[in-house]
């Protein structure tokens, strides 16, 4: 289940780029009164997705639009995860970023080579490695500290 926290921060991932819209500006006037209101249904299981806003654009032909309620898509955000330092925050874990872990792989492989040309000193080079064990500790990544344990045992 989402906490409130969890979704105030995708409240604030939800309105980056829309802080001028209409709606966004209705539903952040009573931000926390909104938040809780939305939380209190999920806890409850009484949550019901709203019905959309229907109207017409024309740019140049015209369009139908169906646009969700600002409440519906902060929702969103939870199912695809909140992207904060590095981590990909989800209702019920929090895995590493991909790109995070794409250069932490390239940094350690730098170091090791480093470590290998008689550049970076032993003490240096555990304790780089047991930053990114520390980092990787707080999110899902059990195969991927055996695989740089694995990979990146220098000695």
């Amino acid at each position: 289940m989402a906490s409130a926290e969890a979704l105030f921060a995708a409240w604030h991932e939800f309105r980056r780029g829309k802080t001028e819209r209409k709606d966004v500006l209705e539903f952040g006037r009573h931000v926390e009164r909104n938040i809780f209101r939305l939380h209190r249904e999920l806890v409850s299981r009484r949550y019901k997705h709203s019905a959309h806003d229907s109207f017409f654009i024309h740019d140049p032909k015209v369009r139908h639009i169906r646009k969700a309620q600002v409440r519906d898509r902060i929702i969103s955000p939870l199912h695809q995860g909140i992207d904060f330092l590095g981590y990909v925050t989800l209702p019920h874990h929090r895995v590493l970023r991909t790109k995070t872990g794409r250069r932490m792989r390239r940094k350690l492989s730098e170091r090791l080579k480093g470590y290998f040309d008689g550049a970076t000193p032993d003490d240096s080079m555990n304790q780089t490695l047991q930053s990114y064990l520390g980092m990787l500790s707080h999110a899902d990544t059990h195969k991927l500290q055996e695989e740089i344990k694995n990979t990146f045992c220098w000695r």
